[in-house]
């Protein structure tokens, strides 16, 4: 499994890339159903690459528009940066589940093809990357478990 930063996730769609840090202005309830029509399709793309279900991907989608939404609510939702933001969460709820649900290492192998070496350095990888898009986001990778 591939994985991409929500970055790299934007660039590749052509969507814009997030502006300046000096760029605050937040996300308002105003603007969630513009945004989520604008970018949903795109997560959820996204996400039935990463599930390989689209029950799952659904899924993990309506969860990371819930916690999108609370985000939005309490205005720590920054208009730059929201798109990545949203990626992060629909990334960080579908890795959640699959942690909750028990998929030890030999099934993730097992599905993905890969060995365990390949699986461990990949999911460091994709640690490093989460943690990075919380801090460009302003966020503490602490307070996501990161």
């Amino acid at each position: 499994m591939l994985l991409f930063s929500p970055r790299t996730i934007l660039a590749i769609w052509g969507l814009p890339l997030p502006a300046s840090a000096s760029q605050s202005e937040t996300l308002t309830e105003g603007d969630l159903e513009s945004f989520l029509n604008q970018h949903g399709n795109h997560v959820y793309t996204y996400l039935c690459v990463m599930c390989r279900d689209e029950d799952a991907a659904s899924e993990a989608l309506q969860n990371a528009y819930m916690k999108f939404i609370e985000q939005v609510r309490r205005s720590r939702v920054r208009r730059d940066t929201a798109a990545q933001y949203l990626l992060t969460i629909a990334k960080n709820d579908h890795f959640s589940r699959v942690r909750k649900e028990g998929a030890d290492l030999e099934t993730i192998c097992e599905k993905t093809g890969r060995s365990q070496a390949t699986v461990y350095r990949l999911m460091e990888k994709a640690l490093t990357i989460l943690a990075d898009a919380c801090r460009r986001a302003g966020l503490h990778p602490e307070d996501a478990g990161l």
